[in-house]
């Protein structure tokens, strides 16, 4: 789901969570995962930032 082009939806590029990973990895050196997942309910995603 991380991967730049990864889409469940028709419309878009797919880019967003791979560019937002990148900022919070690389930038802010903090970390962003999925916490919980569920078909047909949505996804909970988890930020680690370091102080």
């Amino acid at each position: 789901m991380f991967r730049p082009g990864f889409s469940t939806k028709k419309r878009g590029w797919g880019l967003g969570l791979s560019l937002a990973k990148r900022i919070i990895d690389e930038y802010h050196k903090g970390r962003l995962f999925v916490k919980t997942s569920e078909v047909n309910k949505g996804t909970t995603f988890r930020i680690l930032l370091r102080k």
